[in-house]
């Protein structure tokens, strides 16, 4: 059984490199029986990152252009298709987030001057050029009487449209006007962040690798804008043993209720007819390759876009966690 291991805050991705989470206990090790897959997802030239950005701002199920998030499967022996896990690809903070706009300002240093009561989010716009691979939420559809507001609530990109209960005039049209703190009720708000879905994300400016909700595996591959450090580096989890793969495929998929309670963890969903093959890599180096076992209980793979656009994802699979030499 291979699943994606989902955990909030069960997840440490530094920024300058991959860092995976010790769980140390009085100086022990726990064991784990799985697999872990460090990846990097670098772009080329003429490829920018907006591109890769999933779901699409603006646009419903069913719009000419629209995708709703990634899938990861793998294929062992040749045995058939194994879905890892599901992600979405955007920026690791967004300024413009309703639920981010009344954080305290834990920031301030108070010295004869008022302190802000809450932080300036647009300080933090520059986080807005570094993306990462990020949780993907459930999906709920409009019939479900839990979720009246459907896929915008889960999906949530465009906050313009979110519910008019959590402006104070919900008819601005302008999104610096909607969306300033202001014009926000922040009672409203926060309960309504307070039951996002599983797996929604929320960046946290003060430290990138612990989200305010969901998980953040890890940047893309770039230069951070602040530092000119380079980034990259995506970690995840699955249980089950990933040795003697034979194909490791990333799908982009149109249909947002393969994000339902119901479909969001299962391993032997398929492709949906509509999805597209993004990157792909093969044991027979048709595409990229695979190699098992390269070293110790260790597989590497390089997966390539069929259509010839400039994107890779480097991996490097540690086959068995409980095996892994590696002490964390």
């Amino acid at each position: 059984m291979i699943r994606n291991v989902r955990a909030r805050r069960g997840m440490v991705v530094g920024l300058a490199g991959v860092f995976v989470l010790g769980l140390l206990f009085g100086g022990c090790v726990k064991t784990y029986n799985g697999s872990r897959l460090e990846m990097n997802l670098s772009l080329g030239t003429g490829m920018q990152t907006s591109d890769i950005v999933v779901p699409t701002p603006g646009k419903r199920p069913g719009d000419v252009g629209y995708f709703s998030h990634y899938e990861l499967f793998a294929n062992i022996e040749d045995s058939g298709l194994v879905r890892l896990g599901v992600f979405l690809v955007r920026p690791v903070f967004t300024t413009d987030n309703p639920c981010v706009r009344f954080i305290p300002d834990t920031f301030c240093r108070p010295g004869g001057q008022a302190c802000p009561e809450y932080i300036n989010t647009a300080r933090f716009s520059v986080l807005e050029q570094i993306y990462g691979v990020v949780s993907a939420p459930t999906a709920a559809t409009t019939e479900d009487a839990s979720n009246p507001y459907g896929y915008d609530f889960s999906v949530g990109f465009d906050y313009m449209q979110w519910p008019d209960d959590l402006f104070q005039d919900p008819s601005l049209q302008d999104p610096a006007e909607k969306l300033a703190r202001a014009n926000l009720k922040q009672d409203a708000v926060e309960q309504f962040c307070s039951n996002l879905p599983p797996g929604y994300y929320v960046g946290n400016p003060g430290l990138l690798a612990q989200p305010l909700h969901g998980d953040l595996f890890g940047p893309v591959d770039g230069v951070d804008p602040r530092t000119g450090i380079q980034l990259g580096g995506i970690t995840m989890w699955v249980t089950g043993k990933l040795h003697r793969l034979t194909q490791l495929i990333v799908i982009r998929e149109t249909d947002p209720s393969r994000l339902s309670p119901e479909n969001i963890d299962r391993e032997d969903l398929l492709p949906s007819p509509n999805s597209q093959v993004f990157l792909i890599g093969r044991k027979d180096e048709v595409y990229g390759y695979i190699h098992n076992n390269e070293y110790r209980g260790v597989t590497t793979a390089l997966l390539e876009n069929p259509y010839a656009l400039p994107i890779t994802l480097h991996a490097v699979i540690f086959e068995d966690i409980d095996k892994d030499p590696i002490q964390f």
